[in-house]
Parts: C-alpha cells; structure tokens; sequence
C-alpha cells in the first residue's frame, strides 16, 4: 500500500518498490486459491462490531479552566442585567396617565372639583383638560383654552401649573382667573388670593410675580399689570352674573358682552380706538345693554340676524 500511495504522490509515475515486497505479495496469493471467493457477511459483521464499540466509547469531556469558566459565567450575568435595565427604563419612560376634558358649551357655566381638591369654575365655551393622575403627579399640569376660575387645593409640593397658547400660570395655592380668548395671542390673570407667577411660553424672559387684587394682561410677549384698584376684575363679576367696566377700552368690554350674552358684535375698531366705558350691569337683558352702550358711546348698534349686531358712527 505504501507503494500505490507514493505512486498517488509522485502524480501517477511509478515510484520503486520496496525490496522484497513484489515476493512477499506473489507468496500471499498462493494461498488464496484458484477458487476463492471473499466472505462478504463476516466482513460486515466485523465492522459493524467496530462500530458499536465506538458508540459505547465514553464521550470526550473537555475541561475548562475556573478562569473561563468565571468569565463565561460573569458575561451571562452581565447580558441579563442589560436585559433587564433595557425592559425596566422602557416601561418606566412609558407614560402611565390619560389626559381628561371639560367643556362648556354657549351660554353654560359649569363648577367641578378636580381629583386634587381643586374646584375650577368654567366659562363658557372653554376646554380644560387635567392628566388623570393629578392627585399624584409631582406637577399638577393643567390646559386651558377660554376662561376659568380657580380654587387651587394648597400643596407647596405640588406645583399647580396652567397653560394656555402663549402662557404659563404656576401656583402653590390660591384662587385666581385665568382667560384666554380663542383666535386670540392674549391671556389675562387675576389673583383673588394667594401668589400666582405667570411666564410668557414664546419669551422667557418675561415673567411675574402676583399677589392677591394683582393682575396682569399678556399680549406679544409683553406682560401689563394693573391692580383692582384700576379696574374691576372680570372673573369675579362674571361668576356673579355681573359686567363691570371703568375706564375700559370699548374694544375689550365688547369682548366681555358678546361672551357674556352669546352674540356676536360686529365693528371697525379704528372708529372705537378712543372709547372707553364706565359702568355696571347685573342680570339686565341684550336689548337694555344696546340702549346704555349707544347712550355712553354715541355709537349706533344694528341687529342685522342670526344674534350678530353692527356698530356704526364713532365715540362722542
């Protein structure tokens, strides 16, 4: 066999044979015999032999040293702390609470008692929604489009926190109004009791500090404030049913009127510019407050349907 391998090696040459191996061969074939014939069963049963001993052969072990065995040890730890951190920080980033709403529809007012204690008395056509787990938020956030009075249950803890389109209202506890008219970039705070700070949302820079009688109007990032003393406070007269007007700027207590009777008062504000009114009205009817403002303005005052009345002329 040696033989025919080196051939094999050698790429088919013929390679020499070792001495004596072409007699030792000729003299093994002597002894098979003209009429030889192989035992093929034996043989299978030989090598099916060699096989089983080979299956009952006990497996190689391979040891491994403590070292590694430390560190393939400490590599499962580490995979299932990462594992486990990865599935705790998503559940805890994953928000847990719901957002809920209030809404007053024209003409409605509406009083409720928030989960923290806090009663909001709502205007109408306003939206105030609160997160559903204000009572244990670390913040008490509050949205706001419209007008509201608040009554804030007292928790230095516990931030009380308004937003409206271009403000921030923050509290400890207080009682206060917050109005944002809709379609417009103003929000007006008063402060019944209490301390409120009040930010601007698109300048940062400007913020207040409010003590009770203490108001403040913010429009195009700039906050104006003014005391009771000045003016009367409108979310007090309008809880009361009450219009209340001194020195005001015509323009801004038509806003009140058509909030407080649902109508809607059409007008050339260049005619009114200059207008201001005094007055107080309490319970009276549309029609008797048309009379008074054409008595205090000069101005004509024009049902034209559908609850929408023109203003026409200009101020005395």
């Amino acid at each position: 066999m040696r033989s025919w391998e080196q051939l094999r090696k050698n790429g088919g040459q013929s390679a020499e044979a070792p001495e004596g191996f072409w007699q030792q061969l000729w003299a093994g074939s002597e002894k098979v015999g003209d009429n030889f014939e192989p035992d093929v069963e034996a043989g299978l049963a030989r090598l099916k032999h060699r096989m089983a001993k080979e299956e009952e052969a006990p497996a190689k072990v391979v040891q491994m040293s403590s070292t590694r065995w430390l560190r393939a040890v400490a590599a499962a730890v580490v995979l299932a702390l990462v594992a486990w951190g990865t599935t705790t920080f998503l559940a805890d980033t994953t928000p847990t609470f719901a957002w809920a709403e209030l809404h007053t529809g024209e003409g409605e007012t509406r009083e409720v008692v928030l989960p923290d204690g806090s009663t909001v008395t709502l205007n109408s056509n306003t939206y105030l929604s609160y997160r559903n787990d204000l009572d244990e938020a670390d913040v008490r956030n509050i949205r706001l489009e419209g007008e509201a009075f608040f009554d804030v249950d007292r928790r230095p803890e516990q931030p009380f926190i308004i937003r409206t389109t271009n403000a921030e209202v923050k509290v400890l506890g207080t009682s206060f109004n917050v109005r944002e008219m809709p379609g417009q970039a103003r929000t007006e705070v008063e402060v019944a009791t209490g301390k409120v700070a009040v930010k601007s949302l698109t300048d940062k820079s400007q913020e207040v500090v409010l003590v009770a009688e203490q108001a403040v109007v913010l429009e195009n990032s700039t906050l104006s404030t003014y005391t009771a003393a000045d003016r009367p406070f409108y979310g007090v007269n309008w809880r009361m049913g009450q219009l209340s007007f001194k020195n005001t700027q015509l323009e801004e207590a038509l806003l009140q009127i058509e909030r407080a009777y649902q109508v809607d008062l059409v007008w050339q504000s260049a005619a009114i510019q200059n207008c201001e009114i005094t007055g107080n009205w309490q319970e009276e009817n549309f029609s008797t407050v048309v009379n008074i403002l054409e008595g205090l303005t000069g101005l004509s005052i024009n049902d034209v349907g559908g609850n929408k009345y023109e203003l026409s002329g200009s101020c005395d």
